[in-house]
C-alpha cells in the first residue's frame, strides 16, 4: 500500500533505512526519503514537583498567582464513512496490527519492519495519546471496519506550517482489492478539511507501486515530480503527487 515514513518518536517501529540521492532526508512510519525529521521530542520533567526553590530567610519574595494550564484541544477523532472508521489505535489491537505489519507482502513497499509484541504494544499506547496533527510529529490512526476490526492504518506527517500534510496507508491483505484503502483516506481528506488548517496534501510512492499510484490519482492528486531514492540498498524511483485541499 501506499508508503510513509517513520512513527514520530520512540518506537520506530521497524524502519528500514532509506537514502534519498538528490537531497538529504530521513526515512519515513512507513516510508522513503522524507523531509529532514523534527528534532526527537524531549521529554521535559519537572525536577521535584511541588518543591519550593530555598532562599535565605532573610530575602522576601512574593510568589506569582498561578494560572490553570491551558486544555488540550479536543481530539477530532473518530471520523467514520459507511463502512469504516478511522481511530486511535489502541493496545487491544496488538494482534491484527502485528498479524498485517508480519505480512512480507504488505510490507513490501513499505519503510517499517516488524517488531516485537512488546515494541508494538509500546508504540500503540503512544499512538493512542499522541496529540492530533501536531506540526513536525508522525501520527498513526487506525482504520477499523464496521465492527471495530483493525484492518489497517493511516500515517500522517502534519508539517511544521501546519497547513500541509502527508499521507501514507498499510492495509492488511485480506481487506485489499475493496476500495476500503481509497475510502479510508476519502474520509481522512474531509475530516482534514472540517477540522484542521491543512490546505495541501502530499502522497509519496514507489513508481513500482502501480495499485498506490492508481489510488493516489483516485483521490484527484496530481503528480509533480519523479524523485531517484535509494530502498533495501537498491536504487529506484519515487512519484510525489499532491492535492489541495
Amino acid at each position: 500500500m501506499l508508503q510513509q515514513a517513520r512513527p514520530r518518536r520512540g518506537c520506530n517501529i521497524g524502519v528500514r533505512p532509506r537514502r534519498c540521492t538528490a537531497q538529504p532526508c530521513t526515512p519515513g512510519p512507513q516510508g522513503r526519503h522524507r523531509r529532514p525529521a523534527a528534532p526527537e521530542p524531549v521529554l521535559h520533567l519537572r525536577c521535584n514537583a511541588g518543591e519550593r526553590s530555598r532562599r535565605p530567610a532573610t530575602t522576601s519574595h512574593t510568589l506569582a498567582p498561578m494560572t490553570a494550564a491551558s486544555p488540550s484541544p479536543p481530539d477530532p477523532l473518530p471520523w467514520t464513512s459507511a463502512r469504516l472508521a478511522l481511530r486511535r489505535l489502541r493496545p487491544d489491537d496488538l494482534r491484527r496490527f502485528q498479524a498485517y505489519r508480519h505480512d512480507p507482502e504488505v510490507a513490501r513497499y513499505q519503510g517499517w519492519e516488524p517488531v516485537s509484541d512488546a515494541q508494538a504494544r509500546e508504540f500503540l499506547v503512544e499512538m493512542s495519546e499522541a496529540p492530533f496533527g501536531r506540526p513536525g510529529e508522525w501520527l498513526q490512526i487506525a482504520i477499523a471496519d464496521a465492527d471495530d476490526v483493525l484492518i489497517g492504518d493511516i500515517g500522517l506527517f502534519t508539517a511544521a506550517s501546519g497547513t500541509e500534510a502527508e499521507l501514507g496507508i498499510t492495509l492488511a491483505r485480506e481487506a485489499q482489492g475493496r476500495g476500503l484503502a481509497e475510502e479510508a483516506a476519502r474520509t481522512l481528506i474531509d475530516g482534514l478539511r472540517a477540522h484542521t488548517a491543512v490546505q495541501r496534501l502530499v502522497g509519496i510512492t514507489d513508481t513500482r507501486n502501480l495499485p498506490s499510484a492508481r489510488l493516489l490519482r483516485r483521490l484527484g492528486m496530481r503528480l509533480e515530480a519523479e524523485m531517484p531514492a535509494e530502498f533495501a540498498g537498491q536504487p529506484c524511483m519515487e512519484w510525489h503527487f499532491a492535492l489541495e485541499l
